[in-house]
């Protein structure tokens, strides 16, 4: 009988700048972030004989550190340090690695730390696509080709800056001429670090963002590290499990796959059980597991690095720009139209002013920070006073730049209908207010509109904007006080990521630009504060909702003041239960 070995992959995946086990808006101590991860990668390692640890992308945007970084730091990229200095085998390149542009990648990438690795990229860059690491395994080598891949989408997202400088292959594709090059160098074995989700074969964002279980059917590698996404595979809760996708086996197509947790809030392990037969390795057998730190004690060996990226972000931070008289939260940003994300909106108008359009301007804006699967206190909560940077990070987290598209009153029906169909339809039997697996950010308001979001008939889309029911949710939408005329057109100020359709808004990704994007939204919003010293004037609320009579949705969240017609029920573990009766 063959001896039977294991190799042990340690992934991190989207750990968007989370380094410190510190909040990044707060800066109080939170057990998550690479420093809190520390131990337990240390700990992983001491468990095995043999192990490779491993970063799957998307770990340079994110945080004001990494705005901070990108605008005004200077010296090493402290995310390619604290990799090097926890010993890192390997990376590969997310979405989000190209926010601030290739001048700022290219930077990064020079800096020490572990090869970064991509198959599908073709670039000034210079990624190469893979990288051969060996290890000794009960006395034998055992040569383990690691490559990567990127969604194909950034052509779209970063499409401006992007243009003429990259190129993107089809994903499968070029994952199998990687594999097949490792295995002609000696691989025993190929891992692929696929910044890529796990959906079924058909689903509209299949090709362009969670190519996984695609990668997988090419039968080309041995194991897959997944991610972009933000939720764990292989769990009981992953909402797919069809098309060769085994949530409790933790497989895709038959080949061991794992999606560990995202900001730096956990660790997946991945190990492959390995024998030798006839000169050669196999994996026969696999276990996968996921690990979260238990504290937030301060890591010494990272402290060196983190300290003073930590003083020159907080500088930055504190850099005051305005005033609020009403605290900013998005805790009910789902249940009501909060000043929170109407003071985006009048940003996005103040820049769409300045734009010279001829056409009638409206804002698209939705709430970033909302609970859901990043846990009930995951919000945006800015107290009334003063406004500073770390205020617009904490309302506007995400690099995405704004852009002005034009849209006629019918697709604009059709955007709030997409919007209004993350909620669930209520009846007189309690249920939560969103359906389960919708993303919060996905949730569009349109300032410049007046409208009712009626809860008591179903969504007409999808999560994949495929049309599953004729209801119509938004009803009374008016512009000026009278109904919204179809033929109308409009100049619609929205971010990036949702013009180039992000959240699979029908339609969206296709209508002509007026204005190509060139400042980042939280910029914008900065700059709309600092011409309002003494603070700015706030569109009025947009929506409400609506519901049969009788009908019950309850929100939890993990404290706040209610909206009108919202009361507690009761809490459990930190996290409240809000209801409301219509």
């Amino acid at each position: 009988m063959s001896q039977r070995s294991c190799l042990r992959l340690i992934a991190t995946t989207d750990v968007h700048m989370h380094l410190s086990a510190k909040d990044p808006i707060r800066d109080v101590a939170v057990a998550a972030g690479l420093e809190a991860l520390a131990p337990v990668i240390r700990a992983a390692r001491a468990e095995v004989a043999q192990s490779l640890t491993l970063d799957n992308g998307d770990i340079l945007q994110g945080t004001p550190m990494g705005e901070w970084q990108a605008r005004a730091g200077e010296g090493a990229h402290p995310a390619r340090s604290v990799l090097h200095r926890l010993g890192y085998d390997a990376a590969t390149l997310g979405n989000h690695e190209f926010d601030f542009g290739l001048a700022h990648l290219a930077r990064a990438l020079a800096d020490d730390g572990p090869p970064v690795v991509c198959c599908n990229l073709e670039s000034e860059l210079r990624v190469p696509p893979s990288v051969m690491i060996t290890r000794m395994v009960d006395g034998r080598p055992l040569s383990i080709g690691v490559t990567g891949t990127v969604p194909p989408r950034i052509m779209v997202w970063h499409r401006e800056a992007l243009a003429g400088k990259v190129s993107v292959m089809a994903t499968e594709e070029a994952l199998a001429g990687a594999a097949e090059a490792l295995r002609a160098e000696g691989a025993d074995l190929v891992v692929c670090l696929a910044h890529a989700g796990i959906v079924p074969a058909g689903h509209p964002e299949e090709d362009g963002e969670n190519s996984a279980a695609k990668i997988a059917a090419t039968g080309a590698v041995d194991a897959i590290i997944c991610g972009h996404q933000h939720m764990l595979f292989p769990s009981p809760e992953f909402p797919y499990r069809a098309d060769g996708i085994d949530p409790e086996a933790g497989t895709l197509h038959g080949v061991p796959a794992i999606m560990p947790a995202a900001m730096g809030k956990g660790l997946g392990l991945l190990d492959l059980e390995l024998t030798y037969n006839g000169g050669r390795w196999s994996v026969v057998g696999h276990s996968c597991a996921h690990r979260r730190p238990d504290s937030a004690e301060s890591d010494p060996e990272l402290r060196a690095i983190l300290t003073p990226a930590e003083e020159g972000t907080n500088r930055r931070l504190d850099a005051p720009l305005s005033v609020t008289p009403v605290a900013l939260t998005t805790r009910f940003a789902l249940a009501e139209d909060t000043a929170a994300i109407r003071l985006i909106h009048a940003a996005q108008l103040w820049w769409l002013e300045q734009q010279g359009l001829t056409l009638p301007g409206l804002s698209v804006a939705g709430p970033f920070k909302t609970g859901g699967r990043n846990g009930p206190d995951f919000f945006t909560d800015i107290a009334l006073g003063q406004i500073t940077r770390r205020s617009v990070a904490d309302l506007y987290p995400f690099e995405n730049a704004l852009t002005a598209l034009e849209a006629t009153g019918r697709d604009i029906r059709l955007w709030l209908e997409m919007s209004a169909s993350v909620f669930n339809q209520v009846s007189d039997v309690p249920c939560g207010l969103m359906e389960e697996g919708r993303a919060g950010f996905n949730f569009d308001s349109i300032s410049g509109l007046s409208y009712e979001i009626d809860l008591g008939v179903p969504g007409r889309f999808d999560n994949s904007g495929r049309a599953v029911s004729d209801s119509w949710r938004i009803n009374d939408l008016r512009w000026n006080g009278e109904p919204l005329p179809e033929d109308e057109h409009f100049a619609v100020v929205t971010n990036t990521y949702r013009s180039g359709g992000g959240g699979s808004f029908p339609g969206v990704a296709d209508l002509p630009v007026l204005r190509a994007p060139e400042q980042p939204a939280s910029e914008v919003i900065a700059q709309f504060l600092e011409a309002h010293p003494k603070g700015p004037s706030l569109p009025a609320a947009s929506w409400s909702l609506r519901a049969p009579k009788g009908a019950v949705a309850q929100w939890v969240t993990t404290a706040g003041e209610a909206p009108e017609g919202w009361q507690c029920v009761g809490s459990d573990a930190g996290s409240v239960v809000f209801e409301r009766r219509f």
